[in-house]
């Protein structure tokens, strides 16, 4: 599905609006890294050792999660302005960092499924976004959007892989209870 979606961004708006994309996918990517803390491997595996605790466990690493959430959008936010002039660069800067952001987010809760071997749910729901992201490119492409628009659809598919996960996680295994131990 990300293949078909470059091919037809790159055959939609050019080589330009392609270099945008990639450059904002990997200025956002590497400015978003420290938003997991390291913690879903350690909430992976705690979740391994003590399924019946799954809502201590996985509660005990929202806060530290959002807090570096929110320092990562601060440093995307901050390095695009810094480096980039205004424009369609650093709106595509914006967009994927808040893509990235919502997809490492996403990732605790993925480790909520793993810690309980149940991978099969997250697959399918990763799945569905990525398949998300190219459906709504689509309707740009159709509709005649501008390259930024159309990267919309990628933190609007984070979010709906966010949220998706968590109703789901939340039904089978609680809601996670908020604390710090």
């Amino acid at each position: 599905a990300l293949l078909a979606f470059m091919l037809l961004y790159a055959r939609s708006y050019g080589a330009s609006a392609l270099g945008q994309y990639a450059l904002a996918m990997s200025v956002a990517g590497v400015l978003s890294i420290a938003t997991s803390l390291g913690l879903n491997t350690v909430l992976q595996r705690e979740l391994s050792r003590a399924p019946a605790r799954s809502r201590e466990i996985s509660g005990a690493t929202l806060l530290p999660q959002f807090a570096a959430a929110l320092l990562g959008a601060g440093l995307i936010v901050a390095a695009s302005l810094l480096w980039f002039e205004p424009g369609a660069t650093r709106q595509a800067i914006w967009i994927m960092g808040a893509y990235h952001l919502l997809a490492r987010l996403a990732q605790a809760v993925a480790a909520r499924f793993a810690g309980h071997e149940q991978m099969a749910t997250w697959s399918a729901l990763e799945a569905a976004h990525k398949v998300g992201i190219l459906l709504i490119a689509l309707l740009g492409f159709r509709g005649a959007w501008d390259s930024t628009h159309v990267l919309m659809a990628y933190p609007a598919m984070g979010a709906a892989l966010l949220a998706g996960g968590w109703l789901v996680s939340s039904c089978r295994y609680g809601a996670p209870i908020l604390g710090l131990g």
